[in-house]
């Protein structure tokens, strides 16, 4: 009999088995792989879609305080522009001190006091008279220059004549518009028809704004409206507003340190920001004359060259979100040209703020989803793994009894029951291969059947011819009769052993 034996695999080819990996492999990665293949997308576009709605919210948030500094800063002004327009209405105002000195006191008292940004109201006449009208609870300078009364809250001054010489008389007043105290200045040689307002207004005929310069008795930056009064002479009506004051207006610390507002005036120099320690150098730059770079500031406001690009940019509409980015930090900026009465029409306010301050409490938020998201899909592969090593362990003491069963080892089955059908099926079909090959190998030798298998003639295929001895005996215990040959076999000798 020719043999035919399985021929060796190829040297340097692979098996299908070589590349089997155990069964909670595959379930973990199979598992993963789907959590992944689910949750991953789901939190991409969770995380997409908060980084949109992050950067709109905080550009709602910049176009609301855009909205509420502007309205701010039209109030401050339109708070001088109509106090001087009321004044003017007035006939009582119109007529030079001492005439009528009550009623111009009371006039401009409750003028000043309905304003919270007017830090003074005035009237000059042609004949050098003047009286004013000034805040001293919010200018704490004015109180120490005049040495008012500790309780003063609003002091008056009056020029008049006496025989053509000028005498100054000042009227402190309480917070309810009562009298404290009353002096002369003697020293004082203050004329109205000198100052740059008086001279604008009546030059230009019509209402005028000066500034901003540094107000002699403050040292404050101020900004002055001033109107003539129609009909009469050079009878010029002022109000002064501290750009301390405006800065306070445009403060934007509320939703960033490094928020800031600005204010250009038409040859685009900085007027106001709301820094107060920039603000300081400011007036002392201005004081002495000399303008403050955007260089100078620079060096405390990073943002301030792309601020002020963007106030000179003349085409972009108001209220419109710019974004730019400075020192790799991306900032979000909006623009305002607010024009009171035909005034200030080229002055240019600008908010700016950083992104990442106005959408910090999304981010974080976004961040804390993140983590939950990581946290999840790692449980969910920790479950992977616990429920594969629960699946394959069942199976794996399948594969042990089967390799037993291989060695014709008959032990008891360790596979309790499973919560899987197929894996209680492959239990039984393997207990019933078990007591079959039992009950098999009560009658072929063990050692005959296993040296089979492990040369590999068991295979269908590979059996060869040999030359076997064959013995055929009867056992007989000591004293007992040996059995009948059978009548169609000679009785055999009992070999010799």
């Amino acid at each position: 009999m020719v043999d035919r034996a399985t021929p060796p695999p190829a040297t340097g080819t692979r098996s299908a088995s070589d590349w089997a990996f155990p069964l909670r492999l595959h379930l973990s990665v199979i598992i993963v792989g789907l959590l992944a293949c689910t949750a991953l997308p789901l939190v991409w576009m969770a995380y997409t879609q908060g980084k949109v709605t992050a950067l709109s919210a905080g550009e709602a948030q910049m176009r609301q305080l855009g909205l509420r500094t502007i309205e701010n800063y039209r109030d401050v002004f339109n708070g001088g522009y109509t106090a001087i327009e009321t004044a003017a209405a007035v006939p009582q105002i119109l007529t030079p001190p001492p005439q009528d000195l009550p009623a111009k006191q009371a006039l401009l008292l409750r003028e000043l006091k309905s304003s919270f940004h007017i830090d003074g109201v005035y009237v000059g006449f042609a004949d050098g008279t003047y009286i004013q009208a000034t805040n001293l609870a919010t200018n704490p300078a004015w109180r120490d220059a005049l040495n008012a009364p500790a309780d003063a809250a609003f002091a008056v001054r009056a020029i008049t004549k006496v025989i053509g010489i000028p005498v100054t008389t000042w009227t402190f007043f309480d917070q309810d518009i009562r009298p404290l105290a009353r002096r002369a200045d003697g020293d004082d040689v203050f004329d109205p028809r000198s100052r740059p307002w008086y001279k604008a207004a009546v030059s230009e005929g019509r209402t005028t704004s000066v500034g901003p310069y540094v107000s002699a008795a403050t040292n404050y930056l101020t900004l002055t409206f001033a109107t003539p009064v129609a009909g009469k002479d050079q009878v010029v009506i002022g109000a002064d507003v501290m750009l301390v004051t405006l800065g306070e207006v445009v403060d934007t610390g509320t939703i960033s340190e490094a928020a800031h507002g600005y204010v250009f005036d038409s040859t685009g120099r900085l007027i106001v920001h709301s820094d107060p320690a920039i603000m300081t150098k400011l007036r002392d730059q201005m004081r002495r004359g000399r303008l403050m770079s955007v260089a100078d500031v620079a060096a405390t406001d990073p943002a301030i060259p792309a601020v002020a690009n963007l106030a000179q940019d003349r085409s972009r509409p108001d209220g419109d979100v710019v974004r730019f980015l400075v020192n790799g930090r991306e900032y979000l900026a909006q623009s305002f040209r607010a024009e009171i009465a035909g005034m200030l029409k080229n002055y240019t306010v600008v908010i700016a703020a950083p992104l990442d301050d106005l959408v910090g409490p999304v981010e974080r938020t976004l961040r804390r989803n993140l983590a939950a998201a990581a946290a999840f899909l790692s449980a969910g592969a920790i479950a992977a793994i616990i429920i594969s090593r629960l699946i394959s362990r069942s199976l794996y003491a399948l594969a042990d009894e089967a390799r037993q069963l291989g060695n014709l080892e008959f032990k008891q089955s360790r596979v309790s029951r499973s919560w899987i059908s197929e894996v209680n099926a492959l239990g039984k079909a393997l207990g019933s291969a078990r007591d079959t090959i039992r009950m098999f190998s009560l009658y072929v030798p063990r050692e005959l059947v296993r040296r089979i298998v492990m040369t590999g003639q068991s295979a269908i295929g590979s059996a060869s011819r040999q030359e076997i001895t064959v013995l055929f005996t009867d056992i007989r215990a000591n004293g007992a009769r040996p059995k009948r040959s059978s009548p169609c076999f000679p009785p055999i000798s009992k070999p010799s052993i």
